[in-house]
């Protein structure tokens, strides 16, 4: 069986827009997807992609705290910016690179 799992790490945050008085805004993440063999640990693939936004004068709409911040809405961001059948088809690869 093989187990997919994304990670994330925020690489860039904007400290704070002072015409939105939001801080700590995120710029760009990183988003990687890894796929592990549950038989051999040590058999694993992934893929990773750099997720950025024009944030320079701040968030219009639904503006979160760096600390409100999970990796479910990350992967939300992820689907959103990329789209679902991307994430899919990035799941599937790495799952059929471990099995072929």
């Amino acid at each position: 069986m093989i187990n997919i799992e994304w990670k994330f790490k925020i690489k860039k945050t904007i400290p704070y827009v002072v015409s939105t008085q939001q801080r700590d805004i995120v710029e760009s993440f990183l988003a990687s997807c890894v796929a592990t063999d549950s038989e051999d640990a040590e058999n694993t693939a992934s893929t990773t992609a750099l997720i950025s936004f024009n944030v320079s004068e701040g968030v219009s709409e639904n503006f979160l705290e760096l600390t409100e911040i999970n990796n479910e809405i990350l992967k939300n961001w992820v689907i959103n910016r990329l789209g679902q059948d991307w994430v899919t088809n990035a799941e599937q690869t790495l799952i059929a690179e471990l099995e072929g």
